[in-house]
């Protein structure tokens, strides 16, 4: 039903910001040009609220002479209505709702690095909830709204912040420049792959306790690089378990294989429970949080094969 919600909400507002585009040129008609494409606001990562009322989404405006886009969080009822602009600093993106409706979690790379920060329906200003020298990504809420887990890159050997912090300085401060690669995957698509896994955290939403890594010391994503989302990081109903899919192949650059493990949320060893040779991603827990449901390709190096 959310999905479906999701999807009607999403399509309202693309016909919005189409509507707005259409009435903006009605008084001058030409053939789409370049900086008319390349002009237009893009509208993206829509998320219903628990309660079916609201759509928050991302809105990024081009920013020709920065080269960049500018994206800030908005809202809008999904009955229609004014659209509500939520952030103003143009590095926003990702809104994720609490459980309850009653605060939103992003990402935001305002002050530099990416990081989570969190924003009350209530009204106020947002503020940062993680502020790790690597940054954040992929944001999730634990059921009960307590718990938001994530994503960041970090050296597998670091067994905090500082040394990753220093790890990167001594690395910035090096006069040479070259990529060094001494096995695969070393690139993908845009970025390079420098020694860097990415690794689950877990950070209560009151502040009360530093992030937590979950896969601390593993070398490897979670969840995978190359094929991986958000999709691949599911917390079980009671909030005190993580479902992620990675990828522990020597061979990660041409296997198509990864698997599913669990991880305690309090902290402790991450337990492989699939071992079948495809890729085994997007776990979903049943309600009860008895069993996982999730996508087996069930014919290994065969990307095209259905979803069983």
């Amino acid at each position: 039903m959310n999905r479906v919600l999701l999807r009607c909400s999403f399509a309202f507002v693309l016909l919005l910001a189409a509507g707005i585009s259409v009435v903006a040129q009605e008084g001058a008609k030409h053939p789409i040009t370049f900086a008319d494409m390349i002009g237009m606001h893009r509208v993206a990562e829509a998320q219903v609220s628990p309660d079916g009322k609201w759509v928050a989404y991302t809105v990024t405006t081009p920013d020709m002479e920065a080269n960049r886009g500018a994206s800030n969080i908005w809202m809008v009822e999904t009955a229609g209505g004014s659209e509500l602009q939520l952030t103003r600093s143009g590095h926003d993106s990702s809104p994720v709702w609490r459980p309850d409706g009653k605060m939103l979690a992003f990402l935001s790379s305002r002050s530099g690095d990416s990081q989570v920060y969190l924003l009350s329906m209530d009204g106020g200003e947002a503020h940062p909830l993680t502020k790790l020298s690597t940054g954040a990504d992929i944001v999730k809420w634990s059921p009960d709204g307590k718990t938001i887990a994530f994503t960041s890159s970090v050296y597998p050997d670091c067994k905090d912040d500082e040394c990753n912090r220093k790890r990167d300085a001594e690395k910035e401060k090096n006069k040479v420049k070259a990529h060094v690669a001494e096995h695969l995957l070393y690139r993908h698509w845009t970025h390079w792959n420098e020694g860097k896994r990415s690794h689950l955290f877990v950070v209560p939403v009151d502040g009360n306790a530093a992030p937590r890594d979950l896969t601390a010391g593993a070398d490897y994503d979670t969840p995978p690089d190359e094929r991986g989302g958000p999709e691949d990081i599911s917390f079980s109903p009671d909030s005190k378990e993580i479902c992620f899919t990675a990828v522990t192949d020597a061979m990660e650059a041409i296997s198509t294989n990864a698997d599913l493990f669990v991880v305690p949320v309090a902290g402790g060893e991450a337990k492989r429970i699939t071992t079948q040779k495809g890729f085994d991603g997007n776990p979903v827990y049943s309600p009860d949080g008895k069993y996982i449901a999730y996508h087996a390709q069930l014919t290994p190096g065969y990307e095209s094969d259905r979803c069983a």
